[in-house]
């Protein structure tokens, strides 16, 4: 994805911040609406946001199981939510490992369609 293709980058002393707020808790009930990703089939702007505030949490989450073994800047995430700078406890479908990795697909999958091909062979 196009933020783990950075992380060789980070000095080994560096942190990836992910930023989220308290209104990951209007996600919708499942979660997230993988059939509807990008509003197609209806779309509540305060829903959407909440959504939008659950992936920050999961990806952060799904981040450090992935990467915490290989690289050093993840090995030192703690992996908390903060609300007014002291640890809070998020909606309890922050911690859905299942939903998180399958969010981690879905997002590649996004990712590998809208990046350029390489092109190949000679010009004429």
């Amino acid at each position: 994805m196009l933020v783990t293709g950075q992380l060789d980058k980070l000095a080994d002393e560096g942190h990836v911040v992910v930023v989220s707020s308290a209104y990951h808790t209007l996600a919708p009930r499942e979660g997230i609406r993988f059939d509807n990703l990008i509003g197609e089939q209806g779309y509540n702007g305060w829903v959407a946001c909440g959504q939008s505030k659950l992936a920050n949490i999961l990806f952060a989450k799904e981040l450090q199981r992935r990467f915490s073994s290989r690289h050093p800047a993840a090995r030192a995430v703690v992996g908390q939510y903060f609300a007014d700078c002291n640890v809070a406890r998020p909606n309890r479908k922050t911690e859905d490992p299942d939903l998180a990795g399958r969010l981690w697909d879905a997002s590649e999958r996004i990712v590998q369609e809208l990046m350029p091909r390489p092109t190949t062979g000679n010009r004429s």
